[in-house]
């Protein structure tokens, strides 16, 4: 059994792993933002100087740009709340959403998630109002960024064995324990203690019809020189 020190810093690592995960594709998408605000800064200084901008009250770039402002002011501001969260990393991402939002969809596993609707259709229709060919637009609120592609189906020669009772029961342990380290409780201490037993047990066996089966080829052995020497005698 690990000790209290060891199993508090493991906790401490998955949860900001866990943070970590969602914040990663927000620092994209913020960054993204980011760029565009710099690229229609220039753009409306430029328009500015036109006598195209003098038929506006908000010339079109300035209006971009605010709108791509206000957006990207708003994944800034996400991101350090997300931020907050991984640093303390005393509660994982669905112990959060659960506890601070209860309607947050998905338990908060996107960082999509944790803007409010109402918000997400304001900045969308925002953007989309703004948007000028040919340039590519921009997706507000993605969701699965960046996905991986799936792994080409080798072809094996030899079809994969079915896990053994001692690796499935070892993954359940990890699994359990992990769990128990995240969101700690009396029922998930006495699964685990009994899974663990159950392991244990599972690895006793084992090896009792290991020594069995070794005995039993080594008496075999025996028997046949013996039947041997006989047969010279």
């Amino acid at each position: 059994m690990r000790d209290e020190q060891t199993r508090a810093a493991i906790r401490t690592g998955l949860i900001k792993t866990m943070w970590g995960q969602i914040i990663a594709p927000l620092e994209s998408a913020a960054n993204l933002a980011r760029t565009r605000v710099l690229r229609y800064k220039k753009q409306a200084k430029q328009e500015a100087l036109t006598q195209y901008a003098e038929q506006f009250d908000t010339p079109p770039a300035k209006r971009r740009l605010e709108a791509y402002e206000a957006y990207h002011a708003l994944l800034e501001k996400l991101l350090v709340r997300l931020r907050k969260y991984k640093d303390k990393a005393d509660q994982t991402p669905a112990a959060v959403a659960v506890a601070k939002a209860k309607e947050l969809p998905n338990v908060g596993k996107d960082w999509v998630d944790w803007i409010p609707d109402e918000i997400k259709l304001t900045f969308t229709k925002a953007i989309a109002s703004v948007h000028e060919y040919p340039e590519v637009p921009i997706v507000a609120f993605p969701h699965n960024v960046k996905k991986r592609k799936p792994r080409l189906q080798v072809p094996r020669s030899k079809a994969k064995r079915e896990p053994s009772k001692i690796e499935l029961l070892r993954e359940e342990c990890k699994r359990l324990d992990r769990d128990n380290l995240l969101e700690p409780t009396p029922e998930k201490e006495q699964l685990l203690a009994h899974k663990t037993a159950e392991l244990a047990q599972a690895k006793l066996d084992k090896n009792r019809a290991n020594a069995a089966k070794q005995y039993a080829q080594i008496k075999a052995e025996r028997e046949a020189f013996k039947a041997r020497l006989a047969q010279g005698d």
